[in-house]
């Protein structure tokens, strides 16, 4: 679960599902048909070109996203059974040549064979080894290294993905492996990353549908390892879907930017300035923040489902983790009392409640009630949100304590720059004249929420500016704090 509310009494009155009937409950989420890439992959429409793109972008997840996200989940499992099968598929990904030593055994790894599908298809080691990815493609393998790692998902969730991860895997790349030897004249010897992963996964997904089958025996795990299955899916979606606009849009899509470490580290107002200006560089004085506006009531009242839906606006996930990783005292308390304005001032019985309850406000008067609310909070987030919600809180867990707390830069900031501010009030003005049209009657706490943020993210700028100018102080951390920064802009357009 990421954002999610808890599942409760009403959601697990039903019994859990037989064991078999289960799997075919999760096969039934399983969208028919190729992520695009691949269709037209086996269409015979890419070029040679639009193929090493792929290889290129694809190579950091067969060398760690995919080999991580495993392990992670083999640390989390204690059914033995279960862990030795898991094992066994490090052995695969890792290539079985590491028991050499005991069954002889030489096949390479997945990254080893698919740099030589890249020499194939023409392409030097060092052109694959060092692309820098796509930042939808970073966003997706960031993701699902987290959610394997951390407390998201059960290891049972985890059985989940591989499941998900190699029924999709399968389906794609014999596909893939059909149409190259058809369409794009590469023999034999360039396709055995194919074969390899093909009877891999072959031996592994019998494995996971069992596993599932039987642990999966009650209705809360059967709803979250349902949810992590989902995820997997929409995850390896995202993994090809910039390398399909590269080959279809005629332009390289927006990619992580490269390590730009200095020998000196730039005082603190210099770095200060030169993030503004990145700033600049990504928006055109543009503030990040804009609101959405709506012709009429309905198109509004449908924003606001979508803006419920999976939960993201509970954003202690990473507000906390500034919190409670901070080393600095001083900062950690500003952030608890960050915590308190955005969790609700009304802990202490005075002032706001939180900004979940201030979302509310603003959707009640369009027809959405509690009920409808805590629905649409637990169902999964469309792709685009889930990505980016989940790739900001591994930005703030994964990160040195003071990037993260400064991280906010990019969103709060902005408020500290009187022309962007004075661009959201103006927007808060319009949707108040707006709201009156529509006939909602307290505009006030209708857009309680949009007030908020432009009020009180001024104050909460000044925690970002202080870990900046204290800690973040060092050729290493600003590089480091200058790679996420533009992560975090890249939020828009990736």
């Amino acid at each position: 679960m990421l954002y999610e509310p808890p599942y409760g009494p009403e959601d697990l009155k039903e019994p859990a599902l037989e064991g078999a009937k289960f799997i075919d409950h999760l096969l039934a989420q399983k969208t028919p048909g190729l992520p695009s890439f691949y269709e037209d992959l086996a269409a015979g429409k890419l070029h040679r070109q639009d193929l090493q793109v792929w290889v290129k972008d694809m190579y950091s997840y067969w060398q760690h996203a995919l080999v991580y996200s495993t392990g992670a989940i083999l640390i989390k499992t204690n059914d033995e059974a279960t862990r030795t099968h898991i094992l066994r598929k490090l052995i695969d990904l890792e290539g079985e040549d590491v028991v050499h030593d005991l069954t002889g055994w030489t096949t390479p790894s997945y990254a080893e064979l698919w740099l030589r599908f890249g020499e194939a298809l023409g392409l030097s080691r060092e052109e694959i080894t060092g692309w820098r990815p796509f930042t939808r493609s970073y966003y997706a393998q960031s993701v699902l290294c987290m959610l394997s790692r951390w407390w998201e998902w059960s290891w049972l969730d985890g059985i989940a993905s591989f499941y998900a991860g190699d029924l999709l895997g399968q389906e794609c790349l014999t596909a893939a492996c059909d149409a190259l030897q058809r369409h794009y004249g590469i023999g034999e010897a360039g396709l055995e990353f194919f074969r390899v992963y093909l009877d891999d996964v072959a031996a592994h997904i019998p494995w996971e549908r069992d596993t599932l089958a039987y642990w999966c025996c009650t209705r809360e795990r059967q709803l979250t390892a349902a949810k992590a299955f989902r995820h997997r899916l929409a995850l390896e979606h995202q993994l090809v879907l910039r390398v399909h606009t590269a080959a279809t849009a005629g332009e390289l899509p927006l990619q992580v930017a490269a390590e730009s470490l200095r020998a000196v580290a730039s005082s603190p107002d210099e770095f200060l300035q030169e993030l503004e200006n990145l700033r600049h560089e990504f928006y055109k004085g543009r503030a990040l923040r804009v609101r959405s506006h709506h012709a009429t009531r309905e198109e509004a009242a449908a924003a606001k489902r979508r803006h419920h839906t999976g939960g993201p606006i509970h954003n202690h996930k990473y507000v906390g983790e500034k919190y409670f990783n901070a080393v600095d005292p001083e900062l950690r308390r500003l952030n608890l009392r960050k915590m308190i304005d955005e969790l609700g001032q009304t802990t202490v019985g005075v002032g706001l409640p939180s900004h979940p309850t201030l979302l509310r406000w603003g959707s009640y008067p369009f027809g959405l009630d509690d009920q409808e609310i805590d629905r649409l909070e637990k169902e999964d987030m469309p792709p685009d949100a889930f990505l980016w919600n989940a790739m900001k809180v591994n930005l703030h867990r994964n990160s040195h304590w003071a990037v993260g707390i400064a991280l906010s830069l990019v969103g709060e900031g902005e408020k500290l720059k009187p022309e962007l501010r004075q661009q959201l009030l103006d927007d808060i003005e319009q949707l108040k004249h707006e709201y009156a049209a529509m006939g909602i009657q307290d505009v006030d706490k209708a857009l309680a929420f949009e007030s908020e943020h432009a009020a009180v993210d001024v104050e909460h700028a000044e925690i970002s500016i202080k870990a900046i100018r204290e800690h973040i102080n060092t050729p290493e951390l600003q590089d480091e704090f200058r790679r996420a920064y533009i992560l975090t802009l890249q939020q828009k357009g990736y």
